[in-house]
């Protein structure tokens, strides 16, 4: 039994959008720096350690911090970085599904990873992207 440990990234099952009175503290950005499209990084819940092929429920937690609301339409989903689009805990991309993310208010990703079956370190880092054009990344990097 190989019992090598992971870091790890994020995989997206679910979202789940809350209103921000509480979390209003969260954003970083100024009134003059503020963007369509933008994000401040609020919290994630990932484990340090996985062993090989394990499976496990994290969350990433953004907070909308642009003019524009975030939604499906507009392609708006959690991206893998660092490296950019990695597939190493089983996707690249993260849904928002159905929500609309008013400014102010946070999304949560929750999701289940897969750490992978090769022994080593690995980063885990995401990062808001549109993927409708004009597209592009937009905001803050979870931490690595």
């Amino acid at each position: 039994m190989n019992t090598s440990f992971y870091k790890k990234l994020t995989v997206i099952v679910s979202v789940v959008v809350l209103a921000v009175a509480a979390f209003a503290s969260f954003s970083t950005r100024t009134a003059s720096a503020i963007y369509d499209w933008d994000a401040a990084y609020v919290s994630q819940n990932v484990p340090t350690t996985l062993r090989v092929n394990e499976q496990v429920t994290v969350t990433v937690t953004m907070q909308n911090v642009g003019l524009q609301t975030w939604d499906s339409a507009n392609g708006i989903k959690l991206s893998s970085q660092n490296p950019t689009d990695n597939f190493n805990w089983g996707r690249t991309r993260v849904d928002l599904g159905s929500n609309l993310v008013h400014q102010n208010q946070v999304a949560i990703f929750s999701f289940t990873i897969k750490a992978p079956s090769n022994p080593g370190t690995y980063n885990f880092q995401w990062r808001m992207t549109k993927d409708v054009a004009p597209g592009g990344w937009f905001g803050d990097y979870t931490p690595n």
